[in-house]
Formats: structure tokens, sequence, C-alpha cells
């Protein structure tokens, strides 16, 4: 298999990353009205760990952050580097979208933190090999070419580094039937070029990343979500973490997975 370098990126990869760039801002700008002072910037760690039911989860599986030099790849909004920042983690926000990084680097600020912020597309990221500890993305994976991006995250982990990934996936029938009935009443808007992750992707990334492992997330757990009864989704998400951990299977049918790699030495 001919193997993929970050110069080879195309005309067309730079357009859909332009268009990438220019959704997220238009979304970081339409937040703007959110944060008219400073407190607004706020939250606890309670509020980001549990706002989706694989968030802990995921964070759990990075381990102890102090002194660890982090990516937040994808970084968004910035709530998951100043999560990372508070336990003690050396953290780098990257996002394609400086209107997303103005948020992430105002609410570190608020919350009296240090982050560091950068504008960039993970295809062709700007650090030297072995830069990170570990790296963080949360649906992120799902927006790259992933002939590029994954050989560039293993360069710029450390030997024996992890990276962890939270991303939309459609490994059946049934879970891209949720995925479409949830998109119908979904408040956020995807972009045009992104879409879930599928079984062939998933073998795609583990050519790549043969010690790629993986685990599924809210099956169940989305009917809650569909009928939007919030006081349910407990249950439902404990029903799928019990059949997710006893029958693998299961793990197909869920709308969510969690992708953990390790660079080896």
């Amino acid at each position: 298999m001919e193997t993929k370098r970050p110069e080879d990126l195309i005309f067309s990869d730079f357009d859909r990353i332009n268009r990438e760039k220019v959704f997220h801002d238009q979304q970081a700008l339409n937040r703007l009205h959110a944060f008219s002072s400073s407190e607004n910037y706020l939250f606890t760690d309670e509020q980001y760990l549990a706002h989706e039911s694989w968030v802990r989860t995921a964070v759990l599986k990075l381990g102890d952050l102090k002194g660890k030099r982090i990516l937040d790849l994808g970084c968004g909004h910035g709530m998951a580097s100043v999560l990372f920042a508070r336990q003690g983690a050396m953290v780098t926000a990257l996002d394609v979208s400086p209107g997303y990084l103005a948020e992430a680097k105002n609410r570190a600020f608020a919350n009296g933190l240090q982050v560091n912020v950068l504008a960039a597309c993970a295809e062709l990221l700007p650090f030297a090999d072995n830069s990170f500890d570990l790296i963080w993305g949360n649906a992120i994976l799902h927006h790259l070419n992933l002939d590029f991006a994954p050989r560039e995250i293993l360069r710029v982990l450390v030997p024996h580094g992890k990276a962890v990934f939270c991303e939309p996936v459609s490994f059946s029938v049934l879970s891209r039937l949720i995925r479409s009935f949830m998109a119908l009443n979904a408040i956020k808007k995807h972009t045009f070029d992104e879409e879930s992750l599928t079984w062939p992707t998933l073998l795609h990334l583990k050519q790549t990343v043969p010690n790629l492992t993986w685990e599924g997330n809210q099956f169940l757990g989305s009917i809650p979500r569909l009928l939007r009864l919030p006081w349910l989704n407990g249950f439902f998400d404990l029903a799928d973490y019990f059949f997710c951990k006893n029958f693998f299977c299961y793990n197909r049918l869920c709308r969510y997975a969690i992708l953990e790699l390790q660079k080896p030495s």
C-alpha cells in the first residue's frame, strides 16, 4: 500500500478545510451572544464530563494528566482544554477555526488557566516529531482526510504515547437509522463534508494504526434523547454500558465510539 504523505494533500483537501473553517467560524460567531461577560465562560468539570455519555469514559482513558503534554485536536469551544489544564496538563488547543480558538482562549483566561491555542489543520500538524504525550479529540476524525491525519497523529506522539477520540459512527443499519432520526431534530448543524465513521472506515484506519481499539457508546441511550426525556438518560446509559461490556456485537449498534490508539516504541 502506497504511503500517503502530508505534502501529497491536493487542492480538494484545502477546499474542504476552508469550508470547515468558514462553517465553524460562523458557528463561533453565532455563539458570541452567550458570552456577554467572563462569568459565562465558567463551568465545572462535571458539567463537561456529564454532557454526553461517552465523555467521562473517554477522558478516564487518558490517565493521569499532571505534567503531561496534551494536544486537544479540533478543540472547538475549549472546554476539554480547560478540563485538562485544571488537572495539571500542558495543553495545546488546535483548530482550523480562529473563531472557536478565540472562544477557547477566552474560556481558559476566564477560568484562570494557561492554554496555548493554534490555528492549523490535522492533516498538516505544525509540530516536531514526538511533541505530545497524549492527544484528545471529540468528534474530529470524521471531519478529516483519514489517509493523512492518522499518520500525523502518530508522528507527533511520543513512543508509547496515547490518543483517544470520541466519534459518531454508523456501524450498522440500526445505528444509521438512529443517526438519521436524530439529525432530523438536531439543533446543531453539520458541515457539508463530515460523515460518521463506517465499518470500512474503521478497517481502513486499522491499516495505519494496527493497535487501534474501540468500544461503542449509546444505543439504548439514544431513546430518551430522541424522545426528549433526559431523566431516563442514566438508566439507559447504564444498560448500554452493561451490554457493551458483555456482548461485543452490541457495540456495533451504538451511534458513538471511543477509539484508543497507542504509538509503538
